[in-house]
C-alpha cells in the first residue's frame, strides 16, 4: 500500500482542496519555498484528478498527469492553471515533464480560449537528492531547450519542485484556524507518514523517516480499507 503513490497523492491533494483556499495556497507556497509567490486570498476552483489530454506523439495517443488545478489567485485576480506530476519510488525525468506541458498546450479548450495569467508545471518527489528549486532549474531548462528544437509552443511555463518531505514541513509549520481545517491537516501527515516522510522536532528539523510500520490504524484513520 505505501507504493500506490495514487491513493496518497488523491489523499493529500483531495484534502488540500477542503481546505480554504488561502490556507491551501499557504501549504504550496511552503512546500516549494522561493519558487511560488505568497498570497493571502487564493480560491481551487477546480481539482481534475489524472486527465486524460489527447496527444498523439511516439507510440502514445494520450498523457495523464496526476492532478490538474484551476485557480484564482491574488488582488486583483489573476487565473492560474496548475499541472501537477507526483513521483514516490520513480524519478522524474525531462520527456514526462515536456509531453505533459505540450498536452496541455494542445488541448482543445472551447469555453477558455485565453490562456490563463501563469501556467505552473509542479512536480513532487522523484527528485534523487536534488533541491526542489535545482532540480526545477535543470530538468526544465532540458525541456525548454528540447522544445525550442522541436519549435515548439514559445509558451512561459514557470516549473517548481520539491519534495514529499518538504510538504511534511510545510504541513507541521502551517496554523489552522478551525477545527475542521486540522482535522485535514492531521489526514495529510498521516498520509505522508504511511509513504515514509515525518517532520519530527528535532534539532535539526526535518529528517525522513524509515517505513511507518504502523500503517492499519493509519489507513483507518483515513478511511482506507485494509487489503490482502
Amino acid at each position: 500500500m505505501r507504493e500506490n503513490e495514487d491513493l496518497v497523492t488523491a489523499t493529500l491533494i483531495e484534502r488540500l482542496s477542503y481546505l480554504p483556499g488561502a490556507i491551501a495556497w499557504t501549504i504550496l507556497a511552503k512546500t516549494y519555498e522561493g519558487q511560488l509567490p505568497a498570497f493571502r486570498m487564493a480560491s481551487f476552483d477546480s481539482i481534475e484528478f489524472w486527465p486524460r489530454w489527447d496527444y498523439s506523439v511516439d507510440d502514445r495517443s494520450h498523457v495523464e498527469p496526476d492532478a490538474f488545478f484551476q485557480l484564482t489567485l491574488g488582488d486583483p485576480a489573476q487565473r492560474w492553471h496548475v499541472i501537477f506530476e507526483a513521483k514516490h519510488r520513480a524519478e522524474q525525468y525531462a520527456k514526462q515533464w515536456r509531453l505533459e506541458q505540450d498536452a496541455y498546450l494542445a488541448r482543445p479548450d472551447e469555453e477558455d480560449e485565453t490562456l490563463p495569467d501563469r501556467i505552473v508545471f509542479m512536480a513532487l518527489g522523484g527528485l534523487r537528492g536534488s533541491t526542489g528549486a535545482a532540480a526545477a532549474r535543470m530538468i526544465g531548462q532540458q525541456v525548454s531547450d528540447e522544445r525550442q528544437r522541436r519549435g515548439g509552443a514559445a509558451v512561459e511555463i514557470l516549473t517548481v519542485a520539491a519534495d514529499w518531505s518538504d510538504m511534511a514541513q510545510a504541513l507541521a509549520e502551517v496554523e489552522p484556524h478551525a477545527e475542521h481545517e486540522a482535522r485535514l491537516i492531521s489526514d495529510m501527515i498521516e498520509a505522508l507518514a504511511i509513504f515514509g516522510y515525518r517532520h519530527l522536532t528535532l534539532s535539526d528539523g526535518l529528517l525522513h523517516a524509515g517505513p511507518f510500520e504502523d500503517w492499519q490504524s493509519s489507513m483507518d484513520t483515513l478511511g482506507w480499507s485494509k487489503t490482502s
